[in-house]
């Protein structure tokens, strides 16, 4: 909520907002969002994305035997 509440001052572009941050994406360890997910397997890494409190996403990512990557979104 920090970032995403922050302002500037001297918006100079009219067609912009005052509002620099519109999301925020992080990297989080699979290990804290397993508990939560009933896919196997995923990837070592999930990425959580925040544009505020109702709308919150998290990113799930595995690769196949081919080695071919795939991306979902539960």
């Amino acid at each position: 909520s920090l970032l995403h509440n922050l302002t500037v001052r001297n918006n100079v572009q009219p067609g912009v907002v005052s509002h620099p941050v519109d999301l925020i994406a992080l990297r989080l360890p699979s290990q804290l969002v397993k508990p939560l997910i009933t896919e196997e397997p995923i990837s070592t890494d999930v990425i959580w994305v925040y544009a505020g409190l109702e709308q919150q996403a998290l990113l799930l990512s595995r690769e196949d035997e081919q080695g071919q990557l795939s991306f979902r979104y539960p």
